[in-house]
């Protein structure tokens, strides 16, 4: 995979040092970035930890990227302009409505000019913008509702009076450890997937966040699993939304056709609740759960896509004659014979 020499040239590592980071060799290293052989996802997730990324990312199998490179919430990657866009940049900003203070979200500077170019041009008409954060959030922001958005390059000076950072907003954590939080805080450890394993050192790497941080069951499902609403009058709704209403929203936003009422799951799909847009400033939800329902959708039209190639190219099956003896025309009284 010639994408995985780029990515470890970018990330300043030779193929000694990265493979004393995998426990491998230098010949195995080589080997998968020839494509003599393919690393198994036990290792795609090793070195999705170590870029700063995601398994998907490494792939090139982001559905939610805007660009061909690697998403990395790392400050420093060699590479063109390209690649120092999709590095951690700074923050976001944002003062929801009756709050004190700003929620920070670390974003790329690819983000960051999303954003900017929007707020620039931004309609009544059209409020709607979605931000992808590095530490696993999408918002889809009303950018009319919300009293104060800020851009905050990490080089600039942190406002002092405005400036508490949740758990894991200064960088984020890389984006294959939030899906595995979240396991672990299902399963109490992380077990096989239906992909494969977790590499030991992942395991130890999810276990120092946990307990870094202190978190539990409740916690990572609060802090990462949920998504929350925030109403134009300030009060937020908590819940665990199903990823394909997420997605839709996401969709809606992207091709400025949000509805004037959207659902959400609570609950995994028990019960549906409705909101009406317009009273509605933010919906903060889990990157992780966004990518998956977008995997998933996207799978489904390849598939129906090659469905239809495979009628166009099958040729059409000929009309069987009737076999029998030929019927016998009837001839009306005083036609001619």
């Amino acid at each position: 995979m010639e994408r995985l020499k780029e990515l470890r040239r970018q990330a300043g590592y030779t193929q000694v040092q990265l493979a004393e980071m995998l426990k491998t060799t230098q010949q195995t290293v080589g080997r998968w970035e020839s494509g003599k052989v393919e690393p198994d996802i036990a290792t795609l997730r090793d070195l999705a930890m170590i870029y700063g990324t995601s398994v998907d990312d490494i792939l090139g199998e982001n559905p939610l990227a805007r660009t061909d490179t690697m998403t990395s919430n790392h400050m420093f990657f060699r590479g063109g302009e390209d690649v120092e866009k999709e590095r951690f940049w700074g923050h976001l900003g944002v003062r929801f409505p009756g709050q004190v203070k700003s929620s920070w979200y670390p974003i790329t500077l690819s983000e960051a000019e999303h954003l900017s170019d929007f707020l620039a041009n931004a309609e009544p008409s059209k409020p709607w913008v979605t931000v992808r954060s590095l530490n696993n959030r999408v918002l889809l922001l009303n950018v009319l509702a919300v009293p104060r958005l800020v851009l905050l390059d990490d080089n600039a000076d942190q406002p002092e009076d405005d400036w508490d950072l949740s758990w894991d907003a200064y960088q984020g954590l890389p984006q294959e450890m939030y899906p595995a939080l979240v396991e672990w805080s299902m399963d109490e450890g992380l077990g096989e997937t239906d992909e494969g394993g977790y590499s030991d050192a992942f395991r130890e790497a999810i276990e120092n966040v946990i307990k870094t941080h202190a978190l539990d069951g409740d916690s990572i499902s609060d802090r990462i699993a949920a998504t929350c609403v925030t109403r134009l009058d300030g009060t937020v709704e908590r819940m665990t939304a199903g990823g394909e209403h997420l997605w839709e929203l996401v969709e809606g936003a992207e091709y400025d056709v949000l509805p004037a009422m959207f659902a959400l799951e609570d609950g995994y799909g028990e019960i549906d609740i409705y909101f009406p847009a317009q009273a509605v400033c933010c919906v903060d939800m889990p990157l992780h759960e966004v990518m998956n329902a977008a995997q998933l959708v996207n799978k489904e039209f390849e598939k129906e896509l090659e469905e239809l190639e495979v009628e166009k190219v099958q040729p059409a099956l000929p009309v069987p004659r009737k076999r029998g003896r030929p019927r016998k025309i009837a001839v009306s009284e005083g036609a001619d014979k």
